[in-house]
Order: structure tokens, then C-alpha cells, then sequence
């Protein structure tokens, strides 16, 4: 026979319920009392607490870069168009309270990161991809993981095409 579950709610907003209103919510005490009501006006920052910590995805979505990336000489001479897709996964604890880009990841700022590295030719994806995420992860400390796609548009390849590449997805050793 399992324990009883012992529920308990306690309001956690600065006003009563108004009409229409949903209800608060409420985990058996004995595993710990979280009480999330769905308002507006939550008085209690959960995410300061020791018992929530949020992450959430940063995106950049088809980014569009001219680099001399190939084997071909062809390709390291002409160049050729890229495309690269991001989405980081980053604790964003801090920045939901304090409302401060420096306690998040700015997407501005990796974008910087992604185009210096797409600057600096490479014979295959899978290195530019290397580089790209090592410099993520060196740069930015909230990064916890990171999934890039990066697709080389209308390849030499004698082969009709949009576009051929490499997605991967790598997380932060602890």
C-alpha cells in the first residue's frame, strides 16, 4: 500500500481568485510542496528557488553565409553558399527574473561567433561544424547544448540538388 498523499494548496499570488480563474496546483507534500497558480500576478519568484531552474532554446534559423568551403578546388576558389541552422539550449534561470541580456545568451552575439568561424576556410563541414560549436561552448558558459545543421547549397556533386550537409548535436561535458 503506497503512501497517502497528503495535498495542500496555498495561494501564491497577491490577490483571491477572481472568476475564471485557474486553480492552483499542488504536488503531494511529502515529495515538496510547489504550488504554481496560473495568474498573471505571481508574487513568488519560482525560479529563484532552489526547486526550478529553466532552460529553454535560443534559435537562428537559416543563416545565410558565403564561405570557400570544399575539397574540390573548384569550391575553395569560387566558394559557395551555406546555410546554417542553431538551436542552443541555455539556462535561462536568471535572465527570466533579472530581464538582463548578460544573463543570457544574445543571438546577436552568435551570430558574431558563427560568422567569423564560417570566414575561415575549411576543406570539410564537419570541421567548420567542430569549430563553430567549440567557440560556442568556449564563449558562451550558459550554452548546455547545441544543434547546428549546416548545408552547403547546390554542391558540385553531378547531382540535382538543393543542398548537402552534416547536423549534429553535441552537449557540454559536466
Amino acid at each position: 500500500m503506497g503512501r497517502r498523499a497528503d495535498f495542500e494548496c496555498k495561494e501564491i499570488r497577491r490577490h483571491g481568485n477572481a472568476e475564471g480563474e485557474k486553480p492552483c496546483v499542488s504536488v503531494p507534500r511529502y515529495i515538496q510542496t510547489v504550488n504554481i497558480c496560473l495568474s498573471r500576478e505571481i508574487s513568488v519568484s519560482l525560479w529563484q528557488s532552489n526547486y526550478l531552474r529553466m532552460s529553454g532554446y535560443i534559435f537562428l534559423d537559416n543563416l545565410l553565409f558565403f564561405a570557400h568551403h570544399g575539397v574540390g578546388e573548384q569550391e575553395t576558389l569560387s566558394g559557395n553558399e551555406f546555410i546554417v541552422n542553431l538551436r542552443l539550449k541555455v539556462d535561462i534561470t536568471q535572465a527570466m527574473h533579472t530581464d538582463d541580456v548578460a544573463d543570457t545568451v544574445s543571438y546577436a552575439d552568435v551570430y558574431e561567433a558563427v560568422k567569423a568561424e564560417m570566414a575561415v576556410p575549411s576543406r570539410l563541414l564537419e570541421h567548420v561544424c567542430g569549430r563553430i560549436t567549440d567557440r560556442l561552448f568556449r564563449d558562451f558558459p550558459l550554452i548546455e547544448e547545441i544543434h547546428l545543421k549546416l548545408a552547403k547549397r547546390n554542391p558540385p556533386m553531378g547531382a540535382d540538388i538543393e543542398a548537402a550537409g552534416i547536423e549534429l548535436t553535441l552537449q557540454r561535458s559536466l
